[in-house]
């Protein structure tokens, strides 16, 4: 009797695990999904109206995102309202790495890098350019991710619960 439950609980946790790889593609994919919306947003509000970085996360925090980017955005906001010294693109790269650093991949990081740049440029239509940019680059990004997600997430499942069963039967 215990070797069945020994048995369940290891095909359950190796199951669980790939269940675990399959949810943070997911992420991955959201994250740069709402990215996009975030540039989207930003490119409008500097467009469009005369605001500072301040202002323009003030409103970019009354948006719906996925946990992970509102956390992102309430600390971008937090350190750009605290700080006197430090520059956006500082702020940015900072909040990017501690945010992102155990879900992104390096690549996609360096990407959203890019937009602390902004700083540098002081007229409204290089800023604009340099969003646009990122967004593009992100949705390259999201495309080659998304490019088969699916059946990697499908993947990473069905050998969580392989490596369960080839466990239990070695270990029998």
């Amino acid at each position: 009797m215990l070797g069945v439950i020994g048995g369940l609980l290891i095909i359950s946790g190796c199951t669980l695990y790939g269940v675990s790889y399959s949810t943070r593609l997911k992420r991955r994919i959201d994250i740069l999904k709402n990215f996009i919306n975030i540039f989207e947003r930003m490119t409008g509000f500097i467009e469009y109206s005369i605001l500072d970085m301040q202002a323009i996360f003030t409103k970019l925090s009354r948006y719906e995102y996925s946990p992970e980017v509102e956390n992102f955005i309430k600390i971008t906001l937090y350190e750009l309202n605290k700080s006197d010294m430090d520059t956006f693109g500082v702020i940015w790269s900072n909040t990017i790495e501690q945010s992102f650093s155990g879900i992104l991949k390096d690549d996609e990081i360096m990407i959203l890098n890019d937009v602390g740049k902004l700083s540098d440029y002081y007229d409204k239509e290089n800023q604009i350019n340099i969003i646009m940019s990122v967004k593009e680059e992100c949705k390259g990004a999201l495309e080659i991710l998304k490019d088969g997600a699916r059946n990697k997430m499908k993947a990473y499942i069905a050998a969580g619960i392989s490596a369960g069963l080839i466990l239990v039967i070695t270990l029998i």
